[in-house]
């Protein structure tokens, strides 16, 4: 399906690696090179942690499928685990040596998207 829509001219697609480790981004450029991609740009979000565990304490708090109790219960715990995302993010860094051409740093608090 990825090479079928590479083969549209032109073609965009957009994917999240975000804690990928480099051996998993250099596959997937490569792949894509593969299946025909003559340009890859990666996105790397720069979020302060807190920011972080605020968003995914909001969205864990909007769950549906969880009791509200269990959810307080778990608050503590929840943050403990994103912390430990993010720091593994953090560790594993974008490079351009995992095949892609720019890397541009993208900071959701201070979003200011352009494109051309």
């Amino acid at each position: 399906m990825v090479a079928e829509y590479l083969s549209s001219d032109p073609a965009t697609i957009l994917l999240d690696c975000w804690n990928g480790f480099d051996s998993e981004r250099i596959n997937i450029t490569r792949k894509l090179r593969q299946y025909g991609a003559d340009h890859i740009d990666a996105w790397r979000f720069i979020t302060s942690e807190e920011t972080c565990v605020k968003w995914f304490l909001k969205k864990e708090a909007a769950r549906k499928d969880k009791d509200p109790k269990l959810i307080a219960r778990l608050r503590n715990f929840d943050a403990m685990r994103c912390r430990r995302d993010y720091k593994l993010y953090h560790s594993q860094e974008v490079t351009p040596e995992q095949g892609f051409d720019k890397i541009t740093d993208v900071n959701p608090d201070q979003l200011s998207l352009q494109f051309g």
